[in-house]
């Protein structure tokens, strides 16, 4: 499980397949919403009362945070502890989810 902040040349170049991968989405006439990245800082020491990590792992996987079960959004809470406040980024979409739901 890699540890530290990523190098950049990594991080640019997962950002370029992600980009790649919403234009397609979106040319096939997908809506394509992302996580706010402002919401967490990957390359910061994080901790609660009981514990403290040097960074934050990262913000790829929503499988791994969110999913839907029919109109519902489930999230999920994620046990390692660099990874544990990976849900903030999806708070503002599944918030909007919230807001717009007819039921």
């Amino acid at each position: 499980w890699p540890t530290g902040p990523k190098l950049k040349h990594f991080v640019d170049r997962a950002n370029e397949q992600l980009d790649h991968l919403a234009s397609v989405l979106e040319s096939e006439g997908a809506t394509v919403r992302r996580p706010d990245r402002s919401l967490i800082q990957m390359n910061t020491k994080t901790s609660s009362p009981d514990w403290e990590c040097p960074n934050q792992y990262c913000v790829v996987c929503p499988r791994d945070v969110v999913m839907t079960v029919g109109s519902e959004i489930v999230e999920a809470t994620m046990s390692k502890r660099s990874r544990y406040w990976e849900f903030r980024p999806f708070r503002p979409l599944i918030r909007d989810y919230f807001d717009r739901d007819p039921y």
